[in-house]
Formats: C-alpha cells, sequence, structure tokens
C-alpha cells in the first residue's frame, strides 16, 4: 500500500502564483493564473492556490518549511505562524481494494496524480471555508457588541473612521469569499472521467462543503444585513 500524506495550510490572504512559479525548478503538471500543481521530486507534490493555501503532498517536514518560507516571500499578507489554519488528509493506494471514503482518507485502487489533485483541491476549500468562517464569527461578535451597546446606550462609542474601516473589513471579506470558493463548480478534469467524477462527489460530500459553504453564506447575509442597519 503506498500513502500519500496530504497537509494543507493557509499562508496568506494572497500568493502571487506568477512570481511563485518563476522561482521553481521542479516541473509544473499543472499551471493556471489562480493554480500550481507542482511535481517536487519523486512521489512528493506541491499544491499552491492563489488565496493563499499550499497543500503539501507526500513532502518531508524539512522540505515543506523550505517550500512554505519561499511561498511567504510571493504572498501578500501572510499569516503569523501560530494562527495558521490548516487539516490533513491521505490518499491510499491499495489495488486489492476497491476506492472507498474512510475517516481522513481516501482508498484508491490505482494512482494517478488527477486523483491527488481532487483530492488537493478539496482540502484547500476545506480550509479557505474554516478560515473564513473564523473571520465572518469575529465579524458576528462584534456587531454584537455594537447591538449591545445600543440597547444600552443609545448610541456608539466607535470614530466614523472606525466603522468605515469596520464596513470595508467586512465587505473585503465577502468579496474573498464569492473569489475563491467554488465549491459547486466542477473541475474540468472529471468532466469525461467517471472515476475521477465519483472521486469528486465524494470529497464535496466528505468535507461538508457544500453545507459549509451555504452556513457561510448564512453568515455573511446576517453581516450585511446588520451593516444596512449601521
Amino acid at each position: 500500500m503506498q500513502r500519500y500524506p496530504l497537509h494543507a495550510i493557509h499562508l496568506a490572504d494572497e500568493t502571487i502564483i506568477r512570481d511563485f512559479r518563476a522561482q521553481l525548478a521542479a516541473p509544473c503538471l499543472f499551471a493556471t493564473s489562480s493554480e500550481l500543481f507542482v511535481k517536487v521530486q519523486e512521489n512528493s507534490y506541491l499544491h499552491v492556490f492563489n488565496y493563499g493555501i499550499a497543500v503539501f503532498i507526500n513532502m518531508p517536514a524539512e522540505l515543506e518549511q523550505e517550500y512554505a518560507t519561499l511561498l511567504t516571500t510571493h504572498s501578500r499578507i501572510t499569516t503569523p505562524r501560530p494562527h495558521h489554519p490548516r487539516e490533513t488528509h491521505e490518499v491510499l493506494i491499495s489495488p486489492e481494494s476497491p476506492m472507498s471514503f474512510g475517516f481522513g482518507s481516501l482508498s484508491l485502487p490505482e494512482f494517478s496524480t488527477e486523483s491527488l489533485r481532487i483530492t488537493s483541491l478539496h482540502l484547500a476549500q476545506s480550509v479557505a471555508i474554516h478560515y473564513y468562517a473564523n473571520l465572518a464569527e469575529n465579524l458576528l461578535n462584534q456587531l454584537q457588541q455594537f447591538s449591545e451597546e445600543l440597547a444600552l446606550r443609545g448610541r456608539l462609542r466607535i470614530s466614523h473612521r472606525d466603522m468605515l474601516r469596520f464596513v470595508g473589513t467586512s465587505l473585503k471579506i465577502q468579496n474573498s469569499i464569492q473569489e475563491n470558493l467554488y465549491i459547486f463548480d466542477v473541475p474540468a478534469v472529471v468532466w469525461e472521467d467517471e472515476k475521477l467524477n465519483k472521486i469528486n462527489k465524494g470529497l464535496v460530500e466528505f468535507f461538508e462543503l457544500g453545507v459549509r459553504y451555504r452556513q457561510l453564506e448564512q453568515m455573511g447575509k446576517v453581516i450585511q444585513d446588520n451593516l444596512e442597519v449601521y
């Protein structure tokens, strides 16, 4: 049995794919303006997304740290290391076993880089949802404080400038969610491949991406409704 552990980590608000790619000597297996899938060495891969998340696949810890450091030099608004949202998953290759989705793992009878890339994509989306949900929850907590202050004092002590900053932050987060989460977009590679399509659907269900995205949308609606009042 072959094991491919995946470690996804949120490093920054944005990674400049073009600049990072220019520094790479490793071959790119898939590349767009928003995504980069690289074979770093034999059986080790790196998947980078422009929304600041990187997925390290079967990569030694020292090499992972090296690439993480390089990525931060080509990123904007990097996240402090102790606060990096992260998740892990594992792809198991076992010719004797059928495709199955277990707790924290995907078992496949045969290896393909596309199955790794699809798994990595959904793991990254899961981390992104977690990251944006935390930001939205912080905004809701602040709005709750505003509401309690209005109820108690009849006015807000926050300055006009600080309120504008709060509104700007809220809008920026909501725009980022719209730009970077594409839960319901089917990767083009699965359109004509039944096995990849099954993997894609199974991972969306396993990570509960649809449910979590709708919860995030609802949080955004509550935030928007409150901002219209203030």
